[in-house]
């Protein structure tokens, strides 16, 4: 494996940790297990 062109940034302007998610008032929403969700790839 190459390494080159690639360049060294912070984890935090790669990835987003706990993104937001909004509900407005009133809104019913499931709450899932983090088993039951497949991984995104």
């Amino acid at each position: 494996m190459s390494f080159e062109g690639w360049r060294e940034v912070l984890l935090e302007d790669a990835i987003l940790f706990n993104p937001p998610e909004y509900l407005k008032n009133g809104t019913v929403a499931k709450k899932v297990a983090m088993e039951k969700l497949n991984p995104f790839t």
